[in-house]
C-alpha cells in the first residue's frame, strides 16, 4: 500500500482531477481509433458521452455536498432539508446520467466490434 492509499481523503483530489480531465479533454488521441474511418464517429460520440457523464456526475456531487452540509449543521433546518430534497435538478441529472452511461456503453461495444 502506498502512503497516499492509507488516507481516503488524499484520494479525493485525484478523482476530481480525473473528472476535470474528462470534462476538459479535447478528444481521443489514439491513432488506431482515429485512423479507422468506420470508428471515428463512434469515438467522437464516446468522447462527448465521457464529457457529459463527467459533468453530470459533478452536478450530482454538488447535490450530495449540499445535503451533507445541511445534515451536519448544528441548527438543523427542516425547511432547508425539504428544499434540498425537492430539488428537481437531481432527478433530471440522475436520468441524464443513466442515458449518458447507456450511450457510452453502447458506443464502447460498437468500437470493440469495429476493432474485430
Amino acid at each position: 500500500m502506498q502512503p497516499s492509499d492509507s488516507n481516503p481523503s488524499s484520494r479525493v483530489p485525484a478523482k476530481r482531477r480525473i473528472r476535470d480531465r474528462l470534462i476538459s479533454r479535447e478528444g481521443t488521441d489514439n491513432e488506431t481509433l482515429m485512423s479507422n474511418g468506420r470508428l471515428r464517429n463512434h469515438v467522437l460520440l464516446a468522447d462527448d458521452d465521457l464529457r457529459e457523464t463527467a459533468q453530470v456526475l459533478g452536478d450530482i456531487e454538488s447535490f450530495l455536498v449540499k445535503a451533507l452540509q445541511a445534515l451536519e449543521e448544528p441548527d438543523l433546518d427542516p425547511s432547508k432539508l425539504e428544499t434540498i430534497a425537492m430539488d428537481a435538478s437531481v432527478t433530471r441529472d440522475t436520468e441524464y446520467l443513466e442515458d449518458s452511461l447507456s450511450n457510452l456503453r453502447r458506443r464502447l461495444f460498437s468500437i470493440a466490434a469495429g476493432l474485430r
